[in-house]
């Protein structure tokens, strides 16, 4: 069961680009299921062999409780969506609650060994390696334009429904394509780096001592750093900013006292920030875009106002989110996913994803 787990985890970050490939090039449709599939599998597999008292130290405990909870009342709640079916609560599920299979999946291992630990690491950090590298080459040797040749759509800044990624993202009034790499999106590209460094960095300190890998490593760091830059995603600079100031944080707090961590920190912070502010006076238009930014709050007051329209319950599975571009007439994007949780299942849903993701932060 660990190596298929191992084998997810290294493909994971070529799922966009091979599934775009394989639907629209190769025709074979349901591609797209194939981590979902994985994941029963382990899942299924750890359940036949675990013995009992292990399953239920694994899941015996508030989150699974909150976790099937919030999976019957979305359910529940395709009785009050519009257009209620069978059909809107797999396509509201597919959004809203699959990714619940990868946490039960990797509860069904139990306590981990430190080297079993290490390999899941491992395939991660190598897989996305082969990822950022495979991007790089993309963008820059073979060239967004040329993206079709894969499946990708003769467009760009667009997404449309049961078609081909578009071959980029421009950067509003600019003809600069946003680095995306073998992902989706610019911003898909930018999350996964937000993942990858602080992991990079992690073997980095652990190959310390090995030259001809700290020498990779630190060479996957700056290439991470790169990218990062070239996806000209504001939320991911941010979250580098505040991710970085975690780290400054973890690192130091065993050298230093809480109040010389804590200017470490804002330092180090204020270095990243300075570092945005040159980019904002030198180049204003990667930064500043106010069409883009002021899209993003028109959505959120959409989602809003949506909200304010059954607070308590909610208007139902798939009437927010990327399940309504498949379910509604005009989808509706609210661009955060706790309003999008709120629009589709009031407070009641929202309470309970928020004791889910309590929970996790808690662990």
């Amino acid at each position: 069961m660990k190596y298929i787990a191992y084998i997810l985890l290294f493909f994971l970050p070529f799922h966009a680009f091979l599934s775009n490939y394989v639907r629209f090039v190769l025709r074979a449709d349901n591609f797209w299921l194939w981590k979902e599939l994985f994941l029963l599998v382990v899942l299924v597999l750890n359940l036949g062999y675990k013995e009992m008292s292990k399953l239920k130290n694994a899941y015996l405990n508030w989150f699974t409780f909150l976790v099937v909870a919030y999976g019957l009342f979305i359910a529940a709640s395709s009785l009050w969506a519009p257009g209620s079916g069978i059909g809107r609560i797999f396509v509201g599920a597919k959004f809203d609650y699959l990714f619940f299979i990868a946490l039960f999946a990797g509860m069904s291992f139990g306590n981990l060994k430190k080297d079993e630990y290490l390999m899941f690491l491992k395939s991660a950090f190598f897989g996305g390696t082969l990822a950022l590298f495979a991007g790089l080459g993309l963008h820059y040797l073979v060239g967004p334009e040329n993206f079709t040749l894969f499946g990708y759509r003769n467009d760009w800044s667009t997404y449309i429904v049961n078609q081909g990624l578009a071959f980029c993202q421009k950067i509003e009034n600019q003809d600069i394509c946003r680095f995306q790499g073998t992902f989706s999106g610019p911003n898909q590209a930018g999350f996964f780096l937000l993942l990858y460094l602080p992991l990079a960095y992690y073997f980095l300190r652990h190959y310390w001592n090995k030259i001809a890998y700290r020498v990779g490593i630190i060479f996957s760091i700056a290439a991470g750093m790169l990218a990062l830059f070239l996806t000209f995603s504001r939320s991911s600079w941010l979250g580098f900013i505040f991710g970085l100031f975690l780290i400054l944080v973890f690192i130091l707090k065993k050298h230093f006292d809480y109040h010389t961590v804590i200017r470490f920190g804002v330092v180090g912070s204020f270095t990243v920030v300075l570092g945005l502010v040159a980019v904002i006076l030198l180049q204003p238009e990667f930064v500043i875009r106010p069409m883009s930014s002021m899209e993003h709050l028109l959505k959120w007051q959409e989602g809003f106002m949506a909200f304010l329209q059954s607070p308590i319950i909610g208007q139902g599975v798939g009437t927010a989110g990327p399940a309504s571009r498949m379910l509604a007439e005009t989808a509706l994007i609210p661009e955060n996913w706790f309003l999008q949780v709120a629009v589709q299942y009031g407070l009641i849903g929202l309470g309970l994803f928020l004791g889910i993701y309590g929970w996790m932060l808690k662990k």
